[in-house]
């Protein structure tokens, strides 16, 4: 996935979730950052729907529903 605004991108190389077995929520999100020294950062959805908002929104976003 790439998450992307109109001024930066990021890919994203992992996530954390919770399930019930049927149903799954994204709960953190590890996107590498070309920008950061550090390489990775790690949000929660709290804090990277906040971080889109600031940044002007996402341009785009994929979710993947399994089943």
């Amino acid at each position: 996935m790439v998450m992307a605004t109109h001024r930066h991108g990021r890919v994203c190389v992992g996530v954390d979730y919770d399930t019930d077995g049927v149903n799954y929520q994204i709960t953190h999100l590890r996107l590498l950052n070309p920008l950061n020294p550090k390489g990775i950062e790690t949000f929660t959805m709290a804090q990277y729907t906040a971080k889109s908002f600031e940044n002007g929104g996402l341009m785009g976003f994929m979710t993947l529903i399994m089943k």
